[in-house]
């Protein structure tokens, strides 16, 4: 590209001369000359200096005598204003010394050289600068303010945004580099300047001069070489198929990337949106170390074929089909890592997986290389697009119901069968002759022994705790009636109708009911009523039923003491920082420690004792009672710490950039237990966490909520998860990590809080590459709840009220280093930001004008940190013939202790286990009551008709038999059916809900009225003894 001359540099050099003196010297070789002072002279080396040493010593007295033998020809005469940088020697035996001017210290801008010695020759090319026009002087400006300088003035020139650490690395590790050097102003005369190398972003270099001592930009330019040109390359994949992928030439280091630039949602200025693929060169999770994909001929291999025609289509299929961009819908990259390893054996990897952030690609062992499948492909990637919109929970249903979204857009990538992985297996292992059939998921086995095996109905559904629950195996039950509600409409239909439940109605902890609901009423809100029937018969057959959603988020009573903010509080008058309490009833201001706090203070939920770390990097123990603040633990320095709400134990981070530990213990207790944290992954798990930052308890003060940056030596991104720190059933320290939410492409994300009184609900802060802030209500169960941008680019460090009324916030000044605490207000439901309308309705509990740092608000009274249960429970299979055996699953809320089932016509009548297995031998329906205690109350329900054995009477199946006439249809107030026996009259909506009580009226032996006014509008099923028949019910407007 063409780079434009930068202002302030001294103006072009006239055409060389020869310099009419120097021609006279019987010595001289050659001799070039500008404005009287030659920049190229060549002369005879004396005969007695022939011997040669390749140290900067040497070859900076060579050069100052030979500078001291050309008098007058060069300004550049003192040896102290010599320096040499580097010596080489060459295979003819000739010494090259690389060198510049130098001035008390620093360089001068352009006075640089070479001085060249063979065995017979002598030879300086460069250019020196006339003492007398350096200014010296002494830097008085500091090199971050020239930084700040530089930025402002950037930002009006091109996009300017801070880079990850992985991004750092490709730009040499620092995003600016300052030196210190002469360089040339307006008037000729050189002063003392700051040159810095700065990244805007990753695309662009700039270069600036600015004056050390007053600040002002001398000069500055557009740095950036080369380019990148979009490349395409057509070749064999794994499977023998001829493909064309996209990739990347980088003409300045002329190398060709495999990297994919040329899909609509790539972004030159912020060099994102693209499809990268990394070589891991056979490493494995624990020890990844991983390199881009390049070549000098732009020729690849059947492997870098299929991994980025696979990724490539799955990106295509997300974008035609729902109009997705990229996984995360915001044009992110997509990363995909091949020649990954098994972190258990170290030998090749019998899988791929996703871990939130990229895909890895094993080369199988029992397996191909599992790149050579478009549908796993698809499946991996498919997780990527369920980490961002419902975010399914990878354990139990709500985690089979992940497998299952990601096995069906693996199915509609690779569309051409029902199989996943039929291009990878091999028949000895799976003899299929694939890894899923959602068309059949026992996959031509009989039991769960056999490789490939799943369950098709909710009758063979596993209730263990191996594979977090069943996820890769129930989700085969998921698959099945996505496959007959597909094949009973089309594929274009259901693929529509899933992606519209997965992104508006399904959430974090969504269970197989929650499922059946979400595809009903999207396939109703698309498509239509009879649509929706075939959605509920495909879930009927499978053994899912409709029954009550999941329970919503836990809510407490508000702490009943006074509302206390804590903060770091500067004194106006003295300037000193302190620790301080400030009373938000009386109004009064409490000193708790001189020592300020480096991070966020954290507080026992009844506001008696705070654990902090101070500017020492020392954790702190206050009584807030006594008013005394001592030391806790200074074993590390550290960067963060937390109590739990209960007071009982205690979580601190060190201060380190590699340190991905938790580190836990009870709070009276000397040792810390460390806990390593992780990053969970479809197929095992990943250790990429290089270090934890806040941290804090839940409500149990067995679980900490933390956020991690993670970094590979190609990419970074930061988490937020949940670490299991305690057992209480099994009274013993645990370890395991759940994320709940994942950003890459250098988004910065943090400081995650939990509401004061909804556990179930926190807030976190992001800050992405352009440094605009953003605040986010988050459930664990529901997922984001709302999301608002803020006009800071500085963490904010979020702290609720003790009502969940509103949040405080911190708000920080630079250019005055000083920051101010103010309140954002929360709905009523607490679910959603109210905005200030202007700036008078800015509230400032510590005044506008306070400096005030890291908030955090607590209450002073005592309260319950649990409540009676409120119960609940569920079974999958709850009709069919018999015998019929059924597992209840209690689902009860806030932590029950004891259960006490009753099960009419069961076997056995009456159970206390949690999750009991009852036999049903009898045909018939029977009710079933659950009743659940803790140490807080007791509550009960009872389920009427809930367990239904023999035929069923809801099967949607079974219309089909014989369709009787039924008038008018559609129906408002009544429907008459003709050609029917005498005899029971059952009404059923579309999802099988039964509908008693109508009045029936029988006109004669063969024809009923039937009254539908009470009905809600929809479809509904009418039974007779004979057959059965559908009418459509609607409003009398």
């Amino acid at each position: 590209m063409v780079v434009n001359r930068p202002s302030g540099l001294p103006p072009t050099r006239k055409k060389q001369q020869k310099h009419p003196i120097l021609l006279r010297g019987a010595d001289v070789v050659e001799i070039n000359q500008e404005k009287g002072q030659a920049i190229v002279l060549e002369k005879k080396r004396p005969s007695n200096l022939r011997s040669l040493a390749t140290d900067t010593g040497f070859v900076r007295n060579e050069v100052t005598r030979f500078l001291a033998s050309s008098s007058g020809m060069f300004y550049l005469t003192n040896p102290e204003n010599i320096r040499i940088n580097k010596v080489e020697v060459d295979k003819r035996g000739t010494l090259t010394g690389r060198g510049e001017q130098i001035f008390k210290g620093y360089p001068v801008y352009g006075a640089d050289f070479t001085f060249n010695i063979s065995s017979e020759t002598e030879r300086f090319s460069g250019r020196t600068v006339e003492e007398s026009k350096i200014v010296a002087s002494a830097a008085t400006l500091d090199s971050d303010l020239a930084i700040q300088t530089l930025r402002k003035d950037l930002q009006e020139k091109t996009k300017v945004r801070t880079l990850t650490k992985a991004e750092l690395k490709l730009v040499g590790g620092t995003q600016a580099k300052v030196d210190t050097l002469y360089y040339p102003t307006a008037d000729g005369l050189y002063r003392l300047s700051f040159r810095i190398s700065y990244h805007p972003n990753l695309v662009e270099e700039w270069i600036y001069f600015i004056n050390a001592t007053d600040g002002t930009i001398i000069s500055r330019y557009n740095n950036t070489k080369g380019g990148w040109e979009k490349k395409t390359f057509t070749g064999e994949d794994l499977n023998g198929v001829r493909q064309s992928i996209h990739t990347a030439y980088n003409t300045d280091e002329n190398i060709y990337y495999l990297q994919n630039k040329a899909e609509e949602m790539y972004d030159p200025e912020n060099e994102t949106g693209t499809i990268l693929i990394l070589d891991a060169n056979f490493t494995n999770a624990t020890n990844l170390e991983t390199e881009p994909c390049t070549s000098k001929q732009n020729e690849w291999s059947p492997l870098h074929v299929s991994t980025m025609w696979g990724i490539t289509q799955t990106y295509h299929y997300f974008k035609n089909t729902f109009g997705r961009n990229s996984l995360d819908g915001e044009g992110g990259n997509i990363i995909g890592i091949i020649n990954m390893n098994d972190s258990e054996t170290g030998g090749p990897m019998d899988n791929a997986y996703w871990n939130g952030a990229y895909m890895a690609f094993g080369n199988g062992n029992k397996l191909k290389p599992l790149a050579g499948a478009l549908d796993v492909i698809g499946h991996e990637l498919g997780h990527g697009v369920i980490d961002k919109t419902a975010g399914l929970v990878y354990r139990d249903q709500s985690g089979a119901m992940n497998e299952s979204f990601a096995d069906i857009f693996g199915a509609m990538i690779d569309r051409e069968d029902w199989q996943i992985g039929e291009d990878i297996t091999k028949p000895e292992v799976f003899p299929s002759g694939a890894l899923r059939d959602l068309s059949n998921p026992h996959n031509g086995g009989t039991s769960s022994k056999e490789a490939g095996w799943q369950p098709a109905h909710t009758s063979e559904l596993y209730t263990g705790e191996k594979d977090d629950g069943g996820v890769h195996t129930n989700s085969g039950i998921l698959n099945f009636a996505y496959y007959k509600y597909a094949t009973a409409t089309s594929k274009e239909e259901a693929e529509q109708v899933y992606y519209h439940a997965l992104t508006h109605y399904l959430t974090a902890t969504s269970r197989f009911t929650d499922l059946r609901l979400a595809i009903i009423r999207s396939a109703r809100e698309l498509y239509g009523e009879k649509n929706a029937a075939c959605a509920a018969k495909a879930f009927d057959e499978v053994g899912i039923w409709e029954d009550e959603a999941s329970l919503p988020e836990m809510s407490l009573d508000p702490n009943p003491g006074d509302e206390c903010l804590a903060a770091n509080i500067k004194d106006p008058e003295s300037g000193r920082i302190r620790l301080m309490s400030y009373n938000t009833v009386t109004e009064e201001y409490t000193l708790i420690s001189e020592m300020p706090a480096l991070t966020t203070p954290s507080v026992t939920d009844n506001g008696k004792t705070l654990l902090y770390v101070g500017e020492d990097y020392k954790i702190y123990r206050c009584d807030l009672e006594k008013g005394t603040c001592e030391v806790y633990s200074e074993e590390t320095p550290f960067a963060n710490v937390a109590i739990s709400k209960d007071g009982k134990r205690v979580a601190a981070v060190a201060y380190s950039d590699d340190d991905p530990n938790i580190y836990v213990r009870n709070l009276d207790d000397k040792e810390w237990i460390a806990f390593e944290l992780y990053t969970p992954a479809t197929e095992g798990t990943t250790y990429d966490v290089k270090y934890a930052d806040h941290i804090e308890f839940d409500l149990s003060g067995e679980a900490l909520l933390y956020d991690a940056y993670n970094e590979t030596d190609q990419f970074s991104f930061w988490n937020i998860g949940a670490l299991d720190v305690w057992d209480a059933e099994e009274e013993n320290w645990d370890g395991e990590v759940n994320i709940l939410f994942t950003y890459n492409n250098g988004l910065s994300v943090g400081n995650p809080t939990f509401f004061k009184n909804s556990p179930d609900k926190l807030i976190f802060e992001t800050i992405d590459q352009e440094g605009e802030g953003e605040l986010v209500l988050f459930s664990t169960k529901r997922g984001i709840l709302s999301s608002k941008q803020m006009p800071f680019s500085q963490p904010a460090y979020p702290t609720f009220g003790i009502k969940d009324e509103y949040i405080a916030l911190m708000s920080y000044d630079e250019e005055e280093n000083e920051a101010t605490v103010f309140h954002i207000a929360l709905s009523e439901d607490k679910n959603s930001f109210i905005l200030p309308k202007d700036e008078e309705d800015i509230v400032f509990p510590l005044g506008a004008e306070t400096d005030a740092r890291y908030p955090v608000y607590y209450g002073t009274g005592e309260r319950d940190l649990g409540k009676k249960p409120e119960v609940s429970f569920q079974a999958m299979n709850r009709k069919g013939e018999a015998p019929l055996t059924i597992t209840f699953e209690d689902l009860s809320q806030y932590d029950p202790t004891s259960w006490t089932w009753t099960f009419e016509g069961g076997t056995p009548a009456t159970s206390d286990e949690e999750n009991p297995t009852v036999v049903y031998e009898t045909p018939g329906s029977y009710d079933v009551t659950l009743t659940v205690s803790n140490a807080y109350g007791t509550s009960t329900v009872t389920k009427k008709d809930y367990i239904v054995v023999g035929d069923d009477p809801t099967s949607v199946e079974e219309v089909a038999i014989k369709q009787v006439s039924v008038h008018p249809n559609p129906a408002t107030t009544y429907v008459i059916a003709e050609g029917v026996e005498q005899g029971p009259v059952l009404v059923y909506s579309a999802t099988g809900k039964s509908y008693a009580n109508l009045s029936v009226t029988w006109l004669d032996e063969q024809s009923v009225r039937v009254d539908v006014s009470s009905l809600p509008e929809g479809l509904y099923i009418l039974k007779f003894k004979n057959g059965s028949a559908k009418f459509m019910k609607q409003m009398n407007y």
